[in-house]
C-alpha cells in the first residue's frame, strides 16, 4: 500500500526509560505514529536520569553508562516528526474496551506537573499500547526504617544523579543485588562518604547463583565491565563491601544517627552476637525491585508468579512477541522480569516493532529474540544469586512500622490476621489501614502480602480465596485510579486526541533540513589489507565533522557522492554514518546519504540510519538505470516509510532522472519528504518548486549557484566546498538569509571560481586538494577515482590560491 494512503498504526508508549524509548524507536521504524509519555520531565527513567537543564552540564556522559547511545536514541525519538513527546504526564486510568471490540484500552492521562493546578485531562485511543512503567525499590521493613534519613537506594541515586545532591555525609548502603554498586558510586561521585556496602546474601549464595553455567555469562560482557568499573571505584575509595550482612535496625533522636548491622545466615536469620553499631547520618536500602503492575492489571493483563509460594512476586505474562493477554497491549522492561537496562531495551525493540505494525517475520527480530531469551536466563540467574531470605521477618519487633503511610505496626497486622473476623485480605486492609495511605500499597503491599502468607487473609491474586463474598480478590496491584487525581480534574471534560492525525501529517514539514549541511569528504590512510590499499581513517573523519560544526555549519552529510559511498564496503558505509552521529552529538544535524540501485537497498540504509540516530536522510532516485516516474515515486515512498525526514536529491547530470517541479509536487505529498537538494544548476527552478510544492524546502545543491539560489528563496545549502571554507560558507549563508546582498556578493565572488569545481567530474579530488591547501587533510581518493591530471591540478590550485588570498586580504581589512 502507498505510504501516502496507508493508515498509520497509532501507538501509545507509557514510560520513557530504556524499554519505552526502545519501543518508541522500533514503532517509528515500523512506520507508526507514536505518543511517548512519562511522569518525569525528561526521558531516560532511573537508569539514565538526567540533570535539569538549568545545570547546563558540560559532560552528562560522566554520570551514565552508554550515554552516547542513549543520547542518540533520545534525540532521534524526541525530534521525530511522527512522535509526540508528553513529559510530566501521568496515566491515571486505563478504560478497557468492550469484550467484542478486541482493542487496547483507552488511556486517560493528566498532563502537567504533579503539584500543578492546571493539569490537562486527555484521552488517547491507540491502535496498540506498550506498557513500560518500570519498577521501584523494594525495601523490607526493620525497626527504625521510618526515621528521617533512611532512603530507598533509588531515591538516593535519583538525588545524586538528577540534582547532584547528597543524602548525607556518611552513608551506609545496604540490601541485596548489584544495584547497590551504582548507588554507592553515585553517592561517592556526588560527595558522600560511603562507610560500607552490605549485601545481605552470603558469598556462597551469590557465587552459587552467578557461578552456575558460567559460559552463559559471556553474552553479558558489558555488565561485567560495568561491575568491574564500580568495584574499582569502591576499591580506590576504600569502601568495604561485605557479604552476608544487613542493616537490621536504625536508631536516632528525630533522624537516623546510627544503624545496627548483623551477620545473616543464608535464610537471612540473624546470627546472634554479630551485631555492630555504625554511626551514620543516612542509610540507603534496597532489597531488589517491585514491578509497577497497576497499569497492566488495569488493562486486564494476566500475571505470572515465578514462585507460587510467594504472593509478593509477580510479573506480566507475555508471549514470544511481548504481547500480553489483553488485546493490543504489549509489555516490556521490569514489569516482565527484573533483568537490567539492556534486557529492557531488547524487549522494548520487539514490543515496539510489532505494536507499530512491523512484520513478525522481519529478519532483524530473530537476533533480538535470541538476545531477549539470553537476558531472561540472566534474570533467572540474578534472582538465584540475590534471593530474599525467608527468615527476614525475624528482624521485626511488634512496634516496627510496616505501612509508613498509616503507621500500621507489625504487631497490629499479626493480631488482625489472627482475628476470625478478618477472614479476608480486604477486611484486614480496612481493619488495619495497611496500604490505604497516599502510596496505596505500592511500597508496603508486597511486604504485607508476604508477612500474611499462610494466614486466612492471604490469597494469591486472581484467586477467590480470602475474598469477601461477591467481591473480587484484593491484590496489591489492583487500583481503579492508578495515580491521584483531583476532583476538579475528574469533573472537567477531557480533551480527546481527535485531530492528532492532522498534526502528524503536517508536522513532518516543520522539522527543516535547512542551513549549511556539509557533504563531507572522507579521509583515507594507507593500509595494504584494505580495499585498494586505502582504509577509512575514522578518527580523522570524526575530527573533521566536529571541526565543521564548530566553525558554524549546521550539520554534516556522510555517505554522499563526495563521501565516495559507492567505493565503500557495507561495514565501512555504516561505520562512517555512526562516526558522524557520534562526532556531532547534539550540536548539529546528521543527514545520511542512503542512495541505492533499488528502493529495498535505499530503505535498508535508511533503516540503519534511523537506528544509528541520524536526523534525516539524503536520497537519489534509483541509481544505475533511468527510472520512470512511477518507479521514482515508489522509490521515495519506500525510503520515507522508515520515518526519518527525507531530502530527495535531484541530480539529473549523473542519474539521468530529472526531478522536475511537476514531479516534485507529487513527491512532496509523501509523508516525511521534507526537502529537495536541487543540483540541476537552473536557479529558475527554486521559485517554481516553491510555487508547485509550497511545503517542500528547496536546498541549494551546486556550490557555484548557491548565492543565486539563496536569493531566490532556498532555505539551505547542501554543500561541498565548506569542507574547505566552513566559517566563510556559514557567513555567506547568514548574509544571504539576512538580505545583505552587497556583503554576500563581496564574499562570494572570489570563491565562486573554486566553487565551480563542485559541478565537475573531478569534484571529489578538487575539494580534497583544496582541503590540503588550507591545512586540512584531504588525501587520496579510493579507486575508481584517481588523482587529478596535471592540467586539472594546476587549474584547481590557481582557483584555490585566488580564493585563499582574497579571504586573507578580507580578514586583514576587517
Amino acid at each position: 500500500m502507498s505510504a501516502r494512503t496507508r493508515a498509520r498504526t497509532r501507538v501509545v508508549v507509557v514510560g520513557a526509560g530504556p524499554a519505552g524509548l526502545a519501543a518508541a524507536t522500533a514503532a517509528l521504524r515500523a512506520g507508526a505514529s507514536v505518543t511517548l509519555l512519562d511522569a518525569a520531565e525528561r526521558p531516560g527513567g532511573q537508569y539514565h536520569r538526567m540533570l535539569p537543564d538549568a545545570y547546563a552540564a558540560a559532560h552528562p556522559e560522566r554520570l551514565h553508562h552508554g550515554w552516547r547511545a542513549f543520547d542518540r536514541v533520545r534525540r532521534h525519538v524526541l525530534t521525530h516528526p511522527r512522535c509526540d513527546w508528553w513529559p510530566e504526564s501521568a496515566v491515571w486510568s486505563l478504560e478497557r474496551s468492550d469484550p467484542g471490540e478486541r482493542r487496547p484500552p483507552r488511556v486517560h492521562v493528566l498532563r502537567g506537573p504533579a503539584d500543578g493546578a492546571g493539569r490537562e485531562r486527555r484521552v488517547l485511543e491507540p491502535d496498540a499500547l506498550v506498557l513500560a512503567p518500570g519498577a521501584h525499590d523494594r525495601v523490607l521493613p526493620f525497626p527504625g526504617w521510618d526515621l528521617p534519613g533512611v532512603y530507598t537506594a533509588g531515591a538516593a541515586q535519583a538525588l545524586a544523579k538528577g540534582e547532584r545532591l547528597v543524602v548525607g555525609d556518611r552513608v551506609v548502603v545496604a540490601g541485596s543485588g548489584p544495584f547497590l554498586l551504582p548507588v554507592a558510586a553515585s553517592l561517592l561521585e556526588a560527595g558522600s562518604q560511603v562507610a560500607q556496602v552490605l549485601e545481605a546474601n552470603t558469598a556462597a549464595t551469590v557465587l552459587r547463583g552467578w557461578g552456575r553455567r558460567p559460559w552463559q555469562l559471556a553474552a553479558q560482557a558489558g555488565k561485567a565491565a560495568e561491575l568491574a568499573e564500580y568495584t574499582a571505584l569502591l576499591t580506590r575509595r576504600r569502601v568495604p563491601y561485605r557479604f552476608g550482612r544487613a542493616v537490621v535496625e536504625a536508631r536516632g533522636d528525630g533522624r537516623v544517627e546510627e544503624v545496627v548491622t548483623a551477620r545473616l545466615r543464608p535464610d537471612w536469620s540473624v546470627v546472634p552476637g554479630t551485631e555492630r553499631t555504625v554511626p551514620v547520618d543516612a542509610v540507603c536500602v534496597s532489597h531488589g525491585f517491585t514491578p509497577q503492575l497497576e497499569l497492566p492489571v488495569a488493562a486486564g493483563c494476566a500475571l505470572r508468579r515465578p514462585d507460587p509460594a510467594s504472593p509478593a512476586e509477580a510479573f506480566v505474562e507475555v508471549d514470544g512477541d511481548q504481547r500480553t493477554t489483553s488485546p493490543g497491549v504489549f509489555a516490556a522492561g521490569e514489569i516482565t522480569g527484573i533483568a537490567g537496562a539492556p534486557a529492557a531495551r531488547t524487549e522494548g525493540l520487539i514490543a515496539g516493532w510489532l505494536a507499530g505494525g512491523g512484520a513478525p517475520d522481519a529478519p532483524e527480530l530473530a537476533p533480538l529474540r535470541r538476545r531477549r531469551d539470553r537476558d531472561r536466563l540472566f534474570a533467572a540467574r540474578l534472582a538465584a544469586a540475590h534471593p530474599i531470605g525467608a527468615a527476614w521477618p525475624g528482624w521485626l519487633r511488634p512496634d516496627t512500622v510496616v505501612c509508613r503511610c498509616e503507621e500500621t505496626t507489625y504487631g497490629a497486622l499479626r493480631r488482625a490476621a489472627g482475628d476470625p473476623a478478618a477472614a479476608s485480605a480486604r477486611a484486614l486492609k480496612l481493619g488495619t489501614r495497611a496500604g490505604l495511605g497516599p502510596c496505596q500499597a505500592r511500597i508496603c503491599g508486597p511486604t504485607v502480602a508476604q508477612l500474611l502468607a499462610g494466614t486466612p487473609a492471604a490469597s494469591p491474586a486472581g484467586s477467590s480465596a480470602g475474598s469477601a463474598p461477591g467481591l473480587p480478590a484484593a491484590t496489591p496491584h489492583h487500583r481503579p485510579l492508578a495515580q491521584p487525581i483531583r476532583l476538579g480534574e475528574l469533573a472537567r471534560p477531557p480533551i480527546t486526541d481527535a485531530g492528532r492525525e492532522h498534526r502528524m501529517s503536517t508536522g513532518t514539514k516543520a522539522d527543516g533540513l535547512g542551513g549549511v549541511i556539509v557533504a563531507t569528504a572522507l579521509p583515507y590512510r594507507e593500509d595494504a589489507t584494505a580495499p585498494a590499499g586505502l582504509a577509512v581513517d575514522y578518527d580523522r573523519y570524526a575530527e573533521h565533522c566536529r571541526w565543521l560544526v564548530d566553525n558554524g555549519c549546521r550539520g554534516v552529510g556522510p555517505n554522499g557522492s563526495l563521501g565516495e559511498y559507492s567505493s565503500l564496503t557495507d561495514d565501512e558505509r555504516r561505520r562512517v554514518a555512526r562516526t558522524a552521529v557520534e562526532a556531532v552529538g547534539g550540536d548539529g544535524v546528521v543527514v545520511v546519504g542512503v542512495h541505492g540501485p533499488g528502493h529495498h537497498q535505499a530503505r535498508h540504509w535508511a533503516e540503519l540510519a534511523a537506528e544509528d540516530g541520524a536526523d534525516g536522510v539524503l536520497c537519489l532516485p534509483p541509481t544505475m538505470y533511468r527510472a520512470n516516474r512511477g518507479e521514482v515515486i515508489a522509490h521515495f515512498e519506500a525510503v520515507a516509510s522508515v520515518g526519518l525526514p527525507v531530502m530527495v536529491y535531484n541530480n539529473p547530470i549523473d542519474t539521468k532522472v530529472d526531478l522536475t517541479p511537476d514531479l516534485l509536487a507529487e513527491i512532496a505529498q509523501i509523508d516525511n519528504v521534507v526537502a529537495v537538494k536541487e543540483f540541476s544548476g537552473d536557479v529558475r527552478r527554486v521559485l517554481e518548486i516553491r510555487e508547485k510544492a509550497p511545503g517542500l524546502e528547496v536546498v541549494a545543491g551546486a556550490d557555484d549557484v548557491t548565492l543565486e539560489a539563496l536569493l531566490m528563496g532556498a532555505t539551505g545549502w547542501f554543500a561541498g566546498f565548506p569542507n574547505v571554507f566552513p566559517a566563510e560558507s556559514a557567513e555567506l549563508f547568514a548574509l544571504a538569509a539576512a538580505g545583505r546582498l552587497e556583503e554576500a556578493r563581496a564574499l562570494y565572488e572570489p570563491l565562486v571560481a573554486a566553487f565551480r569545481w563542485d559541478s565537475r567530474t573531478e569534484f571529489v579530488q578538487a575539494i580534497k586538494l583544496g582541503m590540503d591547501m588550507v591545512g586540512r587533510y584531504g588525501g587520496p581518493c579510493r579507486p575508481p577515482r584517481g588523482p587529478l591530471v596535471d592540467a586539472h591540478r594546476a587549474a584547481v590550485t590557481a582557483d584555490m590560491q585566488r580564493a585563499i588570498a582574497a579571504l586573507r586580504e578580507r580578514k586583514a581589512g576587517a
